[in-house]
């Protein structure tokens, strides 16, 4: 009994944490700021908590790994111009600043 509770509570802990938007792009554009900073926004009908704002990528969210963040600007370039779907993900928390993955699909 007591690991089912402790894997509830760490559930409870994780389960406001993933995947925040999906849908298909319509707008991505350079943000001015401090670091690297990237803007995505969905078209209308797209789902998530953040569906209808701009979801911000930071290249200070990605631990210092530049690849992995111009990785992900590039799928979310590569998804404008292809008109593919994607997933955007922040794993610590719901907000909608602070994602580190975006995935596309058909």
């Amino acid at each position: 009994m007591k690991y089912f509770l402790a894997i509830l509570l760490l559930l409870s802990f994780t389960a406001n944490a993933g995947q925040i938007a999906k849908g298909e792009v319509s707008e991505v554009v350079n943000l001015i700021g401090s670091g690297e900073v990237f803007g995505v926004r969905l078209s209308k009908g797209s789902s998530g908590v953040c569906n209808s704002e701009w979801i911000v990528f930071r290249q200070s969210n990605f631990n210092g790994n530049i690849e992995s963040y111009r990785f992900a600007f590039s799928m979310a370039t590569t998804a404008l111009v292809s008109g593919k779907q994607v997933r955007i993900h922040n794993y610590k928390n719901d907000a909608c600043d602070g994602p580190t993955f975006i995935g596309l699909y058909k």
